[in-house]
């Protein structure tokens, strides 16, 4: 490593140095990186007190650089550094250049997980992307230092460099070699092969007196869970879900509408496709682990620790219409406590709902202060 990154840093069309970042690993690591630092005057080091994972590792080494560009590329070197002379020229018009793995001489049960995690994470997040698990890009620094950070932050940098109105360039990755077919460098196996165990609980209740349009009741749902991915750690994930919606009569006509909803994942290195995802209504929860919130757009990554509360007013105006008003707020984090380091969002909105013989017609306004436009989602027809 030591000596390819040296020969980089004289052959870069671009100013360079290098910063590795020591995620407090068991393997030896800070010494390598403080030795290979003390002969190179060109190499800098930060490290953890406690390892984060790679989010966390990249976003300290972002935060720590000043330089007009920032790249990155895995400590394994599966791809080589001389590759990013391959993506810069194209600096100049995108914000954010990365590679495509192709030509993977892989099994047909990796690629295709591949395949369908990219395909799912492009339905999630439309950002156009063929394969973020390519360890290779290169962004404007100002745009990476605007990146939120959270837990597999890493997955996602593409769609949030799009979310800052960035361009995102992809180029062809052959088997290690940025658009060269004749090497031997080793293919890159990213981040998606996922061998999931799920070991779970549940407590439900139910005494509403309708499903679509309840007038009264309690419906309630806890879930603790023992989530692991051994296919890429050892480590057993504790979750906790809890989920209820209230329905209290003030009049015939008027009920007041109070829900709660939360998710605690008690371990940081959680399998990432377990992630807790908050936004929209009801209708548009894609999974038990997505929380609704009025005001955000369908699909959101909240921090490990996530609490929604819910209060608002229903009115029917007819026989088969109604009105709700509705207020919530998530509170955040990434610790247990303490709460002061937590993070506060609110929302709200309209919701129109239609009763027919196809089906309830819902449609719902908000708003949210952690967006800076008015969301709208609509549903027709029955869902579970």
């Amino acid at each position: 490593m030591e000596e390819k990154l040296s020969w980089f840093i004289s052959q870069s069309a671009l100013k360079t140095c290098v910063l590795f970042v020591n995620d407090c690993s068991t393997d030896r690591s800070k010494e390598r990186i403080f030795d290979v630092c003390d002969r190179q005057k060109h190499f800098f080091h930060l490290s953890f007190t406690k390892n984060s994972g790679l989010s966390a590792a990249i976003k300290a080494g972002i935060e720590a650089i000043c330089s007009t560009f920032v790249g990155y590329i895995d400590a394994d070197l599966q791809t080589t550094p001389e590759d990013f002379n391959l993506l810069i020229p194209y600096l100049k018009d995108f914000e954010m250049v990365m590679g495509i793995r192709v030509d993977r001489d892989d099994s047909f049960v990796k690629k295709a997980s591949s395949k369908i995690a990219n395909g799912f994470r492009r339905f999630m997040t439309h950002d156009g992307v063929s394969d973020t698990g390519c360890p290779l890009k290169i962004i404007r620094t100002d745009y990476a230092k605007r990146i939120p950070f959270f837990t597999g932050m890493h997955r996602f940098l593409p769609a949030l460099i799009q979310l800052q109105n960035g361009r995102v360039k992809q180029e062809e990755y052959y088997r290690g070699d940025i658009f060269g077919k004749n090497n031997n460098y080793p293919t890159s196996t990213g981040e998606i092969d996922i061998f999931m165990t799920n070991a779970y609980s549940y407590l439900s209740f139910d005494n509403m007196d309708n499903f679509y349009f309840p007038t009264k009741g309690t419906n309630m749902y806890a879930e603790f869970s023992m989530l692991a991915d051994f296919q890429n750690s050892s480590k057993i994930s504790p979750v906790l879900l809890y989920k209820m919606r209230n329905v209290i009569p003030v009049t015939p006509k008027t009920s007041l509408l109070l829900d709660l909803y939360g998710r605690a994942l008690f371990n940081s290195d959680f399998p990432q496709a377990k992630m807790t995802l908050v936004g929209g209504e009801l209708y548009s929860q894609y999974f038990n682990y997505h929380l609704p919130f009025v005001g955000l757009s369908a699909v959101n990554i909240a921090d490990r620790f996530a609490y929604i509360g819910l209060i608002g007013l229903r009115v029917q105006i007819s026989e088969s219409q109604y009105i709700s008003v509705l207020l919530n707020g998530m509170r955040q984090g990434d610790e247990v406590k303490p709460w002061e380091k937590a993070s506060m969002i609110y929302g709200g909105g309209i919701k129109y709902s239609l009763k027919t013989i196809l089906g309830p017609l819902d449609m719902t306004l908000g708003y949210s202060g952690s967006t800076d436009k008015p969301s709208f989602s609509a549903n027709f027809g029955y869902w579970f």
